[in-house]
């Protein structure tokens, strides 16, 4: 099995494409300013996870099904205990 590295992952990515959260606020005047998880589709239909600090320079790739889990998770409350 091929290691996987998360730098040569991001460089498959629009550095334009990445999506955050409504949630993650506008980083302007509030306290979510530098922690936005960002989201983007591959061609493939893959997706790409990275966080905003990073400029999409470092990702995380995941199937279809991996981030329906942890969406539905999330929205089930199975991760609130992460926010407090």
């Amino acid at each position: 099995m091929e290691k996987y590295d998360p730098t040569i992952a991001g460089r498959q990515f629009d550095p334009d494409g990445w999506v955050k959260a409504s949630y993650s606020g506008d980083g302007v005047g509030d306290s979510s300013k530098g922690s936005c998880v960002l989201l983007q589709k591959l061609p493939d239909g893959r997706v790409g996870m990275t966080d905003s600090k990073l400029d999409g320079t470092f990702a995380f790739i995941f199937t279809p099904p991996e981030i329906e889990a942890l969406i539905l998770g999330a929205k089930a409350g199975e991760f609130d205990r992460y926010c407090q």
